[in-house]
């Protein structure tokens, strides 16, 4: 079983050929390894807040402009099952059916949602005719 050390995940910016760490506990991480000891390392690239928030807020002025959708919520699942973004699930009956899968923070790393997003506005453009607009400076704070 895996010590609550070796489950901590740390981050780290890459700078030149060296991975430096971002916090003073991804140093405190990184300084408790046994030197000269391999360790084993899996990348992920970490999804950033405001890319997030555009994305909804993206989704919730394309719902004002067209009232195609109820909601926001409602145009993303719809997004989702276009774009093959499903699974399978289990009814209680026995019956098959497919459902939007997720795209949360655990489901996607940074890459895979920034992949989906232009997938997403693309998608939205061609239906719509509608292409991300520039924020506004006081709209990307709030969103």
């Amino acid at each position: 079983m895996k010590t609550d050390r070796e489950r901590r995940i740390c981050i780290v910016t890459r700078k030149g050929s060296g991975l430096w760490p971002v916090s003073a506990a991804d140093e405190e991480i990184i300084c408790g390894l046994s030197q000269m000891k391999e360790i084993e390392i899996s990348f992920k690239y970490r999804r950033v807040p405001e890319q997030l928030r555009a994305y909804w807020w993206f989704l919730s002025y394309v719902v004002e402009a067209t009232e195609a959708y109820e909601s926001a919520e409602h145009l993303h699942n719809a997004i989702k099952f276009e774009l093959g973004y499903v699974k399978k699930m289990a009814r209680l009956s026995g019956e098959i059916v497919i459902v939007p899968d997720s795209v949360a923070l655990s489901a996607m790393d940074g890459m895979e949602f920034t992949e989906y997003f232009k997938k997403a506005e693309k998608l939205i453009a061609e239906r719509f005719g509608i292409v991300m607009p520039e924020k506004p400076a006081d709209v990307r704070r709030a969103a």
